[in-house]
């Protein structure tokens, strides 16, 4: 049985919740086992919530308009994907795909907004851990358009190597895709 014990352990921002708060959100999410390969969700598909990555690697991308997939990065246990279906009611902007046997918590959207309604300080916890990780991924970002600025020939070499990879990757995974 997946406890509070474990929860901190591989989603450290877990350490600042008190225990009974751990244990809200233990019953409040859906643990959930992903074998590698799996798609966590699609662009473009409802979202209904996020996850916490406790263990595993999960590969997010999303596609270009004329739909190649573009690699986005990947995510670590301590990491939370799929924050924007917390936050609004709008489609999947990305694709999450489980690059190792991937554990997560998942937390719907419902679920969240009943925390926040009633000013649950478990809600200001997750919009806090929410917050942490997109400032974490806005400044990676910045840090990869200043490369791209000061070196365009170079990252340009960089971006087609992780898309040729990418498109690999998906030849590898299709298959397994259509089958489940």
């Amino acid at each position: 049985m997946f406890g509070v014990r474990d929860l901190r352990r591989c989603f450290p921002a877990a350490r600042s919740l008190a225990r009974d708060d751990a244990e809200r959100l233990l019953a409040l999410g859906a643990m959930e086992e992903h074998p590698i390969g799996t798609v966590l969700f699609e662009e473009g598909a409802p979202a209904t919530g996020l996850h916490l990555l406790l263990e595993g690697v999960v590969e997010v991308g999303a596609s270009l308009a004329e739909g190649d997939p573009v690699p986005l990065g990947r995510l670590a246990p301590g990491e939370v994907l799929g924050e924007m279906g917390l936050i609004e009611n709008a489609p999947r902007s990305g694709r999450a795909v489980a690059a190792t046997r991937v554990r997560t918590l998942a937390l719907d959207r419902e679920a969240y907004r009943t925390l926040a309604q009633t000013g649950d300080p478990l809600a200001c916890w997750l919009l806090d851990v929410i917050a942490r990780g997109l400032a974490r991924r806005v400044s990676s970002m910045t840090a990869r358009v200043a490369y791209a600025r000061l070196q365009p020939e170079r990252a340009h070499a960089v971006l087609q190597d992780r898309l040729e990879r990418t498109r690999r990757w998906w030849e590898i995974l299709g298959p397994r895709r259509r089958s489940g």
